[in-house]
């Protein structure tokens, strides 16, 4: 009897679950895919932002790297420190240009672009920067970074979500 009873509710569980799977909402209606003319568009516009920061940076002008990014964006640089919002990025530009990266150079290289949505793009990019100088006043070699970011295009314009740049690690024994 118990058994039955046990067996009738896995039973009424099982047909509960299989009717809300029947009434779970459409997916969304995607987007359509971008045409290869459009994606090369996309593309050159989004290594133009690149560029826009790196003429930034080499001017230290703070205020315009920050506002390469959205409104909501979020910097992880490699020094691990987390920044959200233009503001707090601004900040955390200004802190880094005025001191160890003072006079410095940077330059980016576009890896791959994958189109999430037409106005939403995963990037993988290489970043140089040179002229950097040691606490001693010394050159030292240029930093390579790989970077990941997100961006969104917001009135027509490419805009940084997250960015993160980080360095590779050699394989053990390498």
């Amino acid at each position: 009897m118990k058994t039955q009873r046990t067996i009738l509710v896995f039973l009424a569980l099982v047909g509960a679950l299989i009717l809300a799977g029947c009434q779970l909402p459409p997916p969304p209606v995607q987007a359509a895919p971008l045409s290869a003319e459009e994606a090369e568009a996309e593309r050159q516009a989004i290594q133009a932002l690149f560029d826009r920061f790196s003429t930034a940076w080499d001017q230290a002008d703070v205020a315009a790297m920050s506002q390469t990014y959205a409104a909501d964006g979020v910097l992880w640089d490699p020094f691990n420190q987390r920044a959200a919002g233009r503001e707090a990025i601004a900040r955390q530009f200004e802190a880094t240009l005025t001191t160890i990266l003072a006079g410095s150079h940077t330059a980016f290289t576009v890896e791959h672009v994958r189109f999430l949505k037409p106005d939403v793009a995963f990037i993988d990019a290489t970043q140089t920067v040179s002229n950097i100088k040691g606490p001693d006043g010394a050159p030292v070699p240029d930093a390579v970074f790989h970077l990941v970011a997100t961006v969104v295009k917001v009135g027509g314009h490419w805009r940084f979500v997250d960015v993160r740049p980080y360095v590779f690690l050699p394989l053990p024994g390498q």
